[in-house]
């Protein structure tokens, strides 16, 4: 989940933090209700990384992570980089074959989804769940994770 302040828009930066965490605690719902492993790196900036990794007893601390969760640099704006997407392919080596990874955060360019479907050679799911509905309508529809309500499906 990428909730670095400085690569939301800064007009509506606070709500889309809010949505990015409301999506992170729909995912343990569903885990949950699966009885599925659940894992999550959080990426707030270059320098504070913070990752879970999946077993079976991580919902709470993962709850726990995005209840406490600091926004920091909500002020500046600063050029996107390719540093939340280095992060996740970096955490993804780590993972079982046929891992369903999940991008929640803003929408990200062209090579960054290069970069990334650069894991589906390792026979990993890759869903992405933006949290900028302008440019989430002009995306492909193969780039996203349909809801209803508040329950990602």
């Amino acid at each position: 989940m990428n909730v670095d302040p400085s690569e939301y828009q800064l007009k509506y930066r606070e709500i889309h933090l809010e949505r990015a965490i409301e999506a992170a605690a729909a995912f343990c719902i569903m885990a949950s209700r699966d009885r599925q492993a659940l894992g999550l790196v959080l990426y707030t900036s270059p320098f504070n990384i913070k990752t879970i990794h999946p077993s079976q007893f991580t919902l709470i601390p993962i709850l726990e992570q995005l209840a406490i969760f600091e926004r920091h640099n909500t002020k500046g704006e600063s050029g996107k980089s390719l540093l939340s997407i280095d992060c996740l392919l970096k955490e993804a080596r780590a993972l079982p074959f046929g891992t369903r990874l999940v991008y929640v955060g803003p929408v990200i360019k062209k090579d960054e989804y290069r970069l990334l479907e650069k894991v589906k050679s390792s026979n990993f799911s890759l869903e992405y769940f933006f949290i900028d509905a302008k440019s989430l309508e002009r995306r492909p529809r193969q780039y996203q994770i349909k809801e209803r309500g508040y329950e990602i499906l």
